[in-house]
């Protein structure tokens, strides 16, 4: 679609990802709350708790699980707002984040994903931040994608887990 020819037309909207973004490009655009739709979800009590209620058997409230997985993604999502706001072109697609997940430990090994990152992009180099962010600011750079994928693996981890304890 030639979106420059529609572009006349004031009753013509667009809804789509803020992903980075810090102000529209177009009034004719509007954004998610959030990063982006997953993320808007997730932020919502309701619909968390629901996801949480169906698929994670672990110990954590829905507000914990949710604040566990930001904090663990953070240094993901600063990242990824790096390479998207300064240009970089860093090859970040389908990061593996189930094989960076220590089960035992129930957290994402940093480390794992930093050193795919420089493999992939051998010009990369990280610096630590140990900023700490509100749940709003880490909602506002987290991408949908990386938190349910994250939490799938935790979900998947707590279900084997059990499943060893009942042999």
């Amino acid at each position: 679609m030639h979106y420059d020819k529609i572009q006349w037309k004031k009753n013509v909207i667009a809804i789509r990802d803020k992903d980075y973004q810090v102000k529209p490009t177009s009034n004719n655009i509007f954004y998610y709350d959030w990063c982006c739709l997953e993320m808007m979800l997730i932020y919502n009590d309701e619909v968390f708790e629901s996801i949480v209620a169906e698929y994670y058997n672990g110990s954590l409230s829905a507000n914990v699980l949710r604040e566990t997985i930001l904090e663990q993604l953070q240094f993901l999502s600063l990242i990824r707002k790096d390479n998207e706001q300064n240009d970089k072109r860093l090859k970040l697609r389908d990061l593996p984040l189930p094989k960076a997940f220590n089960e035992n430990t129930q957290k994402l090994d940093e480390n794992i994903i930093i050193v795919e990152i420089k493999t992939r992009n051998p010009q990369y180099v990280h610096n630590e931040n140990s900023e700490v962010l509100s749940l709003e600011e880490l909602l506002d750079i987290t991408q949908g994608h990386d938190f349910t994928k994250l939490l799938a693996t935790i979900c998947n981890s707590v279900q084997k887990k059990e499943l060893k304890t009942r042999k």
